[in-house]
C-alpha cells in the first residue's frame, strides 16, 4: 500500500492518506466486536470513520505538526487524524489473517479506545444525560401531578404515600437536570484545558503591497506515521 499512499500524496496532493480496512480474515468474534466498535464511533463522533477502521496513514509535514501539537494525554490517534480536517484520501484493503502470534487488542482495550474516542471528541454523552434528565424530570412532574390529583379528589388509602412520592419525583428530576448542566460546564472546561487549535489554517491570502505577517502554509516533504 505504500506506493499507492505516496502516489496520492505527491501526484494527487492529498495531505492525509488513510489505509482503511474493507474486510478482515479473522474470527467471527473479532469481526463482530470491531464492527460494533466502529459503528458506535461513527454514530457518536466521526461520521467519516471507515466501517472497518484504520491503523496506518500518511501525513504531510503540516499534518504531522498539527497532530503533535493537539495530541491529548490519552490519545486516540484515529480520531485526531480525522479531526484535523485536511484533504484526505481513503485507500481500502483487506486485512489478511495473522500468520504468527496473537492479537493483543483485547475487548477491554477496544472498550477503552471507544471511551477515549467518545470522551475526547464528542459531547454526546453529556447531551444524552441532560436530555434524559429533562425527560425524566418532566415525567416525574406529570406523575407527581397525577398523584396529587388522585390524593386530593379520589383519596389515597396509603397515608403519607402521595406527598412522599411527589417529593421524590420532583427532587430527583431537578437533580438530573442539575447534573446535566454541570456536565455541560465540565465539558467546556475540558475543551479549554486541552488548548487544541480552534482552526487549522490552510493558506493566507493578502494583497501584494501588504507586509506578510507569516508565510502561507505549504505542504513540505511527507512524514510517515502509523497507529499502534
Amino acid at each position: 500500500m505504500v506506493n499507492d499512499m505516496l502516489k496520492a500524496f505527491f501526484n494527487e496532493e492529498y495531505e492525509v492518506v488513510i489505509c482503511a480496512r474493507a474486510g478482515r480474515d479473522e474470527s467471527r468474534y473479532r469481526i463482530v466486536t470491531s464492527r460494533l466498535f466502529y459503528y458506535l464511533m461513527r454514530k457518536l463522533t466521526f461520521r467519516e470513520m471507515p466501517k472497518g477502521g484504520f491503523d496506518f496513514w500518511l501525513l504531510s509535514r503540516r499534518g504531522l505538526e498539527a497532530l503533535l501539537r493537539n495530541v491529548d494525554v490519552n490519545p486516540f490517534f484515529q480520531g485526531h487524524v480525522l479531526w484535523m480536517g485536511f484533504r484526505t484520501k481513503m485507500l481500502t484493503y483487506r486485512r489478511r489473517e495473522r500468520l504468527a502470534g496473537t492479537s493483543q487488542f483485547t475487548f477491554g482495550k477496544k472498550l477503552n479506545g471507544l471511551l477515549a474516542g467518545v470522551l475526547q471528541f464528542s459531547f454526546a454523552p453529556i447531551r444524552i444525560m441532560s436530555l434524559a434528565g429533562c425527560v425524566f424530570a418532566l415525567l416525574g412532574f406529570i406523575y407527581a401531578g397525577l398523584i396529587f390529583v388522585d390524593a386530593l379528589l379520589l383519596g389515597n388509602p396509603v397515608k403519607g404515600w402521595s406527598p412522599l412520592m411527589i417529593m421524590v419525583l420532583v427532587i430527583g428530576g431537578f437533580q438530573m437536570i442539575m447534573l446535566g448542566i454541570m456536565g455541560e460546564y465540565l465539558w467546556r472546561t475540558l475543551a479549554q484545558v486541552r488548548q487544541r487549535d480552534i482552526y487549522l489554517i490552510d493558506a493566507i491570502y493578502q494583497r501584494e503591497d501588504e507586509p506578510r505577517s507569516q508565510p502561507a502554509a505549504v505542504a513540505t516533504p511527507l512524514e510517515m506515521s502509523a497507529g499502534l
